[in-house]
């Protein structure tokens, strides 16, 4: 088999596994779609699938310093519970909280931190 109809042949069966979309944009979609790729640092293609796939599966596109906040946020939240249920434990066995202001203070804290979050998309380190 040469060269020629190797190409042939694989054209043929890729056609059969994948659908080619195209899609036109005026050039200030263009230019939002792109400046918005840019700024996630991937291809306008590739956002464009991306959203269109987010979108269908009713899932939201994060981009990975978003992710990565959020993460170091839920590592956060969790060791704050982790504690807090120490000290419940050590409450139900002594029958005493100690230091319970302090607690609620700390609880109070986390709070802010979550709304400030939620209002900015910014997590503090």
């Amino acid at each position: 088999m040469d060269r020629k109809d190797y190409d042939a042949d694989y054209q043929r069966q890729y056609s059969k596994r994948v659908k080619r979309v195209k899609l036109t944009l005026s050039l200030d979609e263009y230019a939002e779609l792109d400046a918005l790729a840019s700024s996630l640092d991937i291809p306008p293609a590739q956002l464009a699938k991306r959203l269109t796939f987010a979108m269908l599966r009713g899932e939201k596109l994060v981009d990975d310093a978003t992710r990565s906040e959020l993460q170091h946020f839920s590592t956060l939240l969790r060791n704050i519970s982790s504690n807090v249920n120490q000290i419940a434990k050590h409450s139900n066995r002594t029958k005493q909280v100690l230091d319970d202001a302090n607690l609620f203070v700390h609880l109070k804290k986390l709070e802010s931190l979550v709304i400030d979050f939620v209002k900015t998309g910014k997590a503090p380190l």
